[in-house]
């Protein structure tokens, strides 16, 4: 549940939860439900007040259906609508209305974007009303707080640890577990590629080795053939013709036979 002004937040949490790779084997509860792969998170689309009633319907159904009720907040979501309707707040109601009081204290998760928890400030408060009808035990818990830190700057790094936060609520596992297993999965995912990569120029590497010795010969073949064209035309007596044969051959391969050939033909013209 959402404001619509926090639009591009609901839809990055949302695709970062449906995405992540869940690790196997987590220490979970005997108890636990397993674990849906991948995570499927509904979110509307639309605001509630330009739908059909079959939409608002569809909503409630959902609602209804669904495990958990993670509540985007900030003062946008804390604040009624311009016409006086507060969507955030209506969802929060249905959802405890649908599942009943104790199980909505122990399955819906605040995660605050901006704002805080505040009584004194509307213009700073975060959590939408009926989020306080769950109690002082309810408020005290740890809810995920997005770090923007010092420089006001979300980074990857504060993304990825708000997700973290959200999951281990999801999963009902602890947050410090399911760190450590996704700090390793993605030591092993840098590992993967740079060992990927060695390989590569490697094989690459290879290539320019074998294609150098390819080209190499190559030459060597054409240095004998211009060799043996120069021979003959010396014995034609045609010794310019066979002299310049002689150079191209040399500028290809730097044979001693060769070489001698054209420093005798320069010096002794034989």
């Amino acid at each position: 549940s959402y404001s619509r002004k926090d639009i591009k937040d609901a839809k990055w949490i949302h695709s970062s939860l449906e995405k992540f790779h869940i690790p196997t084997k987590l220490p979970r509860a005997a108890d636990a439900e397993p674990i849906p792969k991948p995570l499927r998170c509904f979110r509307d689309i639309n605001d509630l007040d330009v739908m059909p009633e079959s939409f608002v319907k569809g909503i409630e159904n959902a609602l209804g259906s669904s495990k958990y009720l993670i509540v985007v907040c900030s003062p946008n979501s804390a604040q009624s609508a311009t016409d006086g309707n507060h969507y955030v707040d209506w969802e929060i109601q249905k959802f405890i209305e649908v599942h009943g009081l104790e199980y909505a204290k122990n399955h819906i998760l605040p995660v605050i974007i901006a704002g805080e928890i505040s009584h004194n400030s509307k213009k700073s408060e975060c959590l939408p009303p009926s989020l306080y009808k769950l109690g002082d035990d309810f408020l005290t818990h740890n809810f995920p707080i997005l770090d923007y830190g010092d420089e006001n700057t979300l980074t990857k790094d504060a993304k990825n640890d708000f997700i973290l936060k959200i999951l281990a609520f999801l999963l009902q596992v602890k947050y410090s577990v399911l760190n450590d297993r996704y700090r390793r999965a993605q030591r092993k995912r840098r590992q993967f590629i740079l060992g990927a990569a060695i390989s590569l120029v490697a094989v690459f590497a290879l290539i320019s080795v074998y294609a150098g010795f390819g080209w190499k010969r190559a030459n060597k073949n054409l240095a004998f053939a211009h060799y043996t064209q120069a021979n003959s035309l010396l014995e034609k007596g045609e010794t310019d013709y066979a002299l310049s044969y002689y150079k191209k051959s040399l500028q290809l391969d730097e044979n001693p036979v060769v070489r001698d050939k054209v420093y005798n033909l320069i010096t002794n013209g034989s």
